[in-house]
């Protein structure tokens, strides 16, 4: 498609999916050439965009639109045109961190990550468990910090999301009182 007259926008239908442990998420992409329009700063890197509750990633695409640079906008699990979750269920936080995690290995480098509502705290916790994949968060209205039920809530992310990239294998208990 022909750029627009806003700075060169490609047309924000420029959309792809990504498979996520056979999960497929829609992620919408713009770019702004930096060279077509004037502004104080370019990012050097990604920035991706993270949604809040009840909205999908091209809410962000007003806010964008123009701005130099590469604009990842993701429609989360179970958001948007990403595959629906099963009836009577939710997303998760560790589901919705772990898929932002496979995004920004999929796109290489660090990431800048810009969330709102939701989307802030699944940037939030994301930038505490991977600092060295993160250059630099802004949150809108995040939704806080997450009910301390364990010993290192940070910890326990990291942990699983070092455990979604071990092969999977069965898991074998003596007998019942075991698997319990």
């Amino acid at each position: 498609m022909e750029p627009t007259n806003e700075g060169d926008v490609r047309a924000p239908d420029h959309r792809w999916s990504l498979d996520i442990r056979g999960y497929r998420q829609l992620v919408w992409e713009l770019k702004t050439e930096s060279n077509t329009v004037e502004h104080a700063y370019t990012p050097q890197h990604p920035t991706i965009c993270l949604h809040g509750w009840l909205d999908q990633g091209m809410a962000f695409e007003t806010v964008v639109r123009g701005l130099p640079g590469r604009w990842i906008l993701p429609d989360q699990r179970g958001f948007g045109g990403s595959d629906p979750i099963p009836a009577g269920s939710y997303p998760h936080f560790a589901d919705l961190i772990s898929d932002l995690d496979v995004l920004v290995e999929h796109i290489g480098g660090k990431v800048n990550l810009i969330g709102h509502s939701m989307g802030g705290s699944v940037a939030l916790i994301y930038a505490a468990a991977r600092p060295e994949k993160v250059h630099g968060l802004v949150l809108v209205e995040g939704l806080g910090a997450l009910p301390q039920t364990m010993e290192s809530p940070l910890g326990r992310v990291q942990e699983h999301l070092r455990d979604l990239r071990k092969p999977l294998r069965p898991i074998r208990s003596g007998d019942l009182d075991a698997a319990t």
